[in-house]
């Protein structure tokens, strides 16, 4: 093959393959789902550390408490008083939906209060996916009805 014909050709590397569109000089692309535009509530856009946030949050859904945090910070005003504050609001709220539970079962060796407090927290997390919010609703159920029959053999 002449180079002549191989740089003025089409590579077969990308032969079959989409074409990406190309942003002519002065036009933008539509955002990518990572660079999707994010208005916080009072109408500011977030900062990069409100994005980082909000990601790693969406990403850490097993650890709620983690999560919670990291999704109040990225939910508050752009300033760092409200990050703190929305800081505050996750853990709080990661508190309420079982993490009490989970330490006092923790101190007083009741490893079943334990995973009770881990799953509701798991399962009240906004970032948690639905299927695994109804796998953690199934089992608990399942556990429930095996722990009301073991109760009634006795």
């Amino acid at each position: 093959m002449p180079i002549s014909s191989a740089v003025s050709g089409h590579f077969p590397i990308n032969q079959g393959l989409p074409q990406q569109p190309v942003a002519q000089p002065g036009q933008r692309t539509a955002p990518t789902r990572h660079e999707a535009y994010h208005v916080n509530r009072d109408g500011t856009q977030p900062g990069k550390f409100q994005r980082f946030a909000a990601e790693a949050g969406k990403n850490l859904w097993f650890i709620p408490g983690m999560s919670n945090v990291l999704l109040g910070i990225a939910n508050a005003k752009s300033n760092g008083e409200s990050a703190v504050s929305g800081a505050l609001a996750g853990f709080n709220k990661t508190c309420a939906d079982g993490f009490d539970q989970a330490l006092v079962g923790a101190a007083t060796g009741d490893y079943k209060a334990v995973a009770k407090g881990y799953f509701d927290a798991v399962r009240k997390n906004e970032a948690t996916p639905g299927s695994v919010k109804t796998g953690l609703h199934e089992v608990s159920d399942a556990v429930g009805l095996a722990t009301a029959l073991r109760a009634g053999k006795s």
